[in-house]
Order: structure tokens, then sequence, then C-alpha cells
């Protein structure tokens, strides 16, 4: 072998071990980078760094306004950076691969006369050649990976297979992130609903209870201790009809077996009497849903609340009533109320006679 084909087999070797170590770095960076910047601004750096580019820049697609859009870069001057966030021409680089999904390599700039708008500028800078990389998330083009280097005919096949199994391997981490924040988002959404359950369920005046068919309490939210004084330990130890009233049993009975042969329909709203752990009897509203059927409840859905103060008034005001009536109508005098037009409102028995 001569001097010259040791000297360039030397050379080959050298580069394949740089882009080896250089996607080697990647793959061990997206393991520990957990979002699509970082992955993107060590991507670039190593790149420019391990891999020797010249020039590494990383470009968000605007397929509405045919833009490619620099978001992070190395070795590009900083008053150059507006250069590479443009409208990308028909036909070049960043369309051909927006439109394609592949690569676009050029490895003799000097001497590709579609880039004449753009040679001088790299000329300048010592670029030869350069490749631009489809970037992809769930199979959709996001951006472009862009790789520039001093060296004449730099990407060939055997290069080229190299970058895109790294850009391949970016692509698969954008698609992870991307299942991480959906998981995420899940995960914050189930939060909220339990805090939200919390905040109308359990810290609420009316309570809510899960039973079996036989009426056994397999949960009841906290608030039955404001209700009834029993805390949740103590109440799914009992069974909804040990404290109803026994004059109510009749009612809640025939309640009861309608809704269980009306799965999914909540039955009309009763009132009954359930012993307080003061030994007290409190009015209970409430209605109640067969959700035997259903997997995620598998029990009945009991929504109830206090209306004692509301029975109660209701007992007082028709008490008074009565008396006032009876009152009335036991004298033997003639009595009746009429309104401000003197229009007869009511009178008392005594009238009709």
């Amino acid at each position: 072998m001569s001097l010259k084909n040791h000297d360039i087999s030397e050379q080959k070797l050298v580069k394949a071990n740089r882009l080896y170590f250089f996607i080697s770095q990647i793959n061990q960076s997206i393991v520990h980078l957990k979002d699509a910047d970082s992955l993107f601004r060590t991507s670039c750096k190593i790149a420019f760094e391990l891999g020797e580019f010249k020039m590494a820049w990383i470009g968000k697609l605007d397929i509405t306004n045919n833009k490619i859009v620099l978001i992070v870069q190395n070795g590009i001057a900083e008053s150059h950076e507006h250069l590479f966030s443009t409208t990308y021409e028909s036909n070049g680089s960043q369309d051909v691969v927006v439109r394609t999904g592949r690569y676009y390599v050029c490895n003799d700039i000097e001497n590709n006369f579609a880039l004449r708008n753009w040679k001088l500028f790299a000329m300048d800078r010592g670029i030869r050649s350069f490749i631009v990389l489809p970037i992809k998330k769930e199979g959709d083009i996001i951006g472009t990976f862009n790789l520039y280097s001093s060296e004449i005919n730099f990407f060939d096949e055997k290069e080229i297979k190299l970058l895109e199994e790294a850009t391949g391997d970016i692509s698969f981490a954008l698609d992870v992130f991307e299942k991480e924040r959906r998981h995420k988002e899940a995960e914050d959404q189930i939060a909220n609903n339990e805090r939200r359950f919390r905040i109308l369920i359990e810290d609420g005046t009316d309570a809510v209870a899960l039973l079996s068919k036989d009426g056994a309490i397999n949960y009841v939210s906290p608030s039955i201790e404001k209700i009834l004084g029993y805390t949740t330990e103590e109440a799914m130890k009992m069974d909804l009809f040990s404290i109803i009233h026994p004059d109510d049993k009749q009612g809640l009975t025939s309640v009861w077996e309608d809704m269980l042969a009306n799965p999914g329909v909540p039955s009309a709203a009763y009132r009954s009497r359930a012993m307080h752990k003061d030994g007290s009897w409190r009015w209970l509203e409430a209605v109640i849903t067969n959700r035997l059927d259903d997997p995620s409840v598998n029990g009945i859905v009991d929504n109830f609340r206090d209306v004692t103060e509301n029975m109660n008034l209701k007992e007082q005001l028709e008490f008074d009533h009565n008396n006032l009536k009876a009152l009335i109508n036991n004298t033997a005098d003639l009595m009746w109320s009429v309104d401000r037009e003197f229009n007869l409102i009511t009178f008392n028995q005594q009238t009709m006679g």
C-alpha cells in the first residue's frame, strides 16, 4: 500500500471513529434528558465539539409559512443567525427534506450551481459540504438537523447511514417525551379530579355512600359524621336498613326493590328517618341508583342529605295551622279574614251555621 493510500485510510478511520463517538454521545444523552429543548441543545453541542462539524443547528418547521426557524445552534455567529431562519426555497435543501422525508446532502458547495446564493457565505467560513436530516415526531417532520463540514465529499454512504441513525434516535426520543408528557397530563388530570371529588363530596354537607345489594355500606364520605355522628369506620360496619326508623322501612323497601329492577335509573327522592349516633332520629332525603352492573362502581350509589330542620319546620307549621284552626272553629263567635280590598280569605265553621 502506498503512503498516500495509507494516509487516506487513516483519515477515514479517524473520521469514522469520530462519528461513532458523536452518535454514542448523543445516545447516552438521550437516556438522561427529559425534554426536547435539552435534547436539541445537547445534540448540536455534541455535533460541534465532538463530531467536529464546522456548524450545527436545528430548525423548527413552520409548514404554514414554508419556513425553518433556527432554535439552537453551535458555530454560527449571532449576527448571522437570521440567515438560517427564513422561508425555504422551492426544491432547496430544506424543501426537499420536508417534502420527501429523506436527507439532502451536498458534498461540494463550491461547484453546486443551485447554491450560488449561499456559496460565498460558505466559502468565507471554510464550509465545503453539508447534510440536512429530517427530525420527526410521531411520524411527522417537525424540523431539520443541519451539519456542515470543512471537507469536500465528507458525507459518503457510510457516514450518511450513521447520521441517519443518530437523527432517528433523536426522533425516537421525541416520541418518548411526547408519550411521557401525555401520561403526565393524564396523571395530573386524575389528581385534579380526585382533589375535586374530595372538595365536592368529602368536604360537602351532602353525603355519598356505596352500598351492596343487601344494603351493606362499602364506602361512605366523611360528611356522614356531620349528618349522623358516625365516623366512616363506624359506618362501614353498619347497613342501611339497620339504622332506618321502623315506621319507614316498608317505604324504603319499596323504593329499594324498584331501584334494583331499574339499573342506572335514579330513584325518586324519598325521605326516611335514620338513627343518629346520639340516639335521636334525623330525617334524610336520598336518591339511590343501581350501578351494580357498572364494573367501575359495582354497587348502589346513595346520595343523601339531612333535611331534619326542614321537616321539623314543616311539622311545626302544620301543628300551628291545625292548632289555630281548632281554636277558631271552637269559638261561638263569627270569625273571618279579608285582604286589603275586603275580599274574603277564610272563615270559621260558625259562619256557615
